[in-house]
């Protein structure tokens, strides 16, 4: 790296840029409340639930529009004078190379995390700035992820130091804001939280403006072998990702099927029993058991049982197996507590049942309380 002049000796203090943040967001207040709003719309349509084509159809909008947010909110930052109709044409223009080193910064970042963790933290820091350098100088991929590394080099305390405080900063400010508007819902959450994002950017980019006078103009040197190192932490990454993704595939496909499905209920259905005996004993009596449309829900048994068991869903019995993540099937027993009955609904056939009997194999539901065949 040859320097040719610097125009500053070090970075100023986390309170001096937050101050300079505070006076650039409310100089540009219009346009960064402007582009805040449509931060907040995106979040709006990403709690939106949609199962199948349109789910999918519909992650990918908000993928596309988070990043023409984002590439946007800092060419405005680095305009100051620009305005939001020109700013997301330029982020159309480079919304590829975004997420190209977008891509890469996940990966190598990923790669160090793996790597012991340390070196992740040491390469979050390092790449930081690589998105603003795309914009900025127009420089993308690995060229941007080389540069930011080259600003932050010899700065590394300083600048985690700064970025841990924008981050705390930000995050104590929602805390302060929610319990201000405690009860008012997650909108109100989401609203104040996307005017705090051009903040926390504006933080960011006079980092990166400071260092780039630090360091003056240069040029990396030794490229080629910088970028081939960048290249087998990312490849390291590409591996751990794959890996995890195939775990995560192997799981959904066992889960797929009924034999394990049932299994599962069955396993669950005896942790119940299991639990109620245990209650059973230290308290003379059964739990009260809450039903809610055929649903058992007994949160408060969590101290005998941990997480209290759910149905594993994917059946083709309505109301009984059909709905992941719901309660099994039972009768509310609060007129005698010595007694009780749950059961699950298996997709081999039959019913797996625990009550003060045990626990048995019905070729039929139970009906009632007293859980006879």
């Amino acid at each position: 790296m040859s320097s040719k002049k610097k125009q500053i000796e070090k970075l100023p203090g986390s309170f001096t840029l937050l101050s300079e943040s505070f006076s650039i967001y409310k100089k540009g207040a219009k346009v960064f409340l402007e582009i805040s709003f449509l931060i907040f719309i995106v979040g709006l349509v990403s709690f939106l639930r949609f199962k199948g084509p349109l789910g999918f159809i519909i992650a990918l909008i908000v993928i596309l529009a988070s990043s023409l947010n984002y590439v946007s909110l800092i060419y405005l930052i680095k305009g100051k004078d620009k305005n939001i109709r020109e700013a997301y044409g330029f982020a159309f223009s480079k919304i590829v190379s975004y997420w190209w080193v977008s891509l890469l910064f996940f990966f190598v970042i990923l790669g160090g995390f793996s790597l012991l963790f340390v070196p992740g933290i040491v390469f979050l820091v390092w790449f930081v700035f690589a998105p603003i350098i795309l914009i900025s100088e127009d420089l993308r991929g690995f060229s941007a992820l080389l540069k930011s590394r080259e600003y932050v080099k010899g700065s590394w305390f300083s600048v985690a130091e700064r970025v841990i405080f924008i981050l705390a900063f930000a995050f104590l400010l929602f805390i302060i804001f929610r319990f201000l508007l405690f009860g008012l819902g997650e909108i109100f959450t989401l609203l104040f939280s996307s005017i705090i994002v051009p903040l926390v950017f504006i933080y960011q980019y006079l980092i990166y403006e400071y260092l780039k006078k630090i360091k003056g103009e240069f040029e990396v040197s030794n490229y080629i072998s910088k970028r081939n190192k960048i290249i087998t932490v990312s490849l390291i990454g590409i591996i751990i990702l794959a890996l995890f993704a195939g775990i995560f595939a192997l799981v959904l496909i066992k889960n797929s099927h009924p034999e394990v499905r049932d299994l599962r209920r069955k396993v669950n259905i005896s942790r119940i029993s299991i639990s109620f005996e245990k209650h059973y004993k230290e308290n003379g009596k059964y739990p009260e058991i809450e039903v809610k449309k055929g649903r058992v829900s007994n949160e408060f048994m969590d101290s005998y049982i941990g997480d209290f068991p759910k149905d594993p869903g994917g059946g083709s019995i309505e109301g009984c197996n059909d709905i992941r993540g719901s309660g099994f099937a039972g009768f509310g027993n609060s007129d005698d507590l010595s007694k009780y009955c749950i059961y699950a609904c298996l997709e081999e056939g039959g019913y797996f049942v625990a009550s003060e009997e045990g626990i048995e194999f019905f070729d039929n539901p139970p009906k009632d309380l007293d859980c006879k065949r």
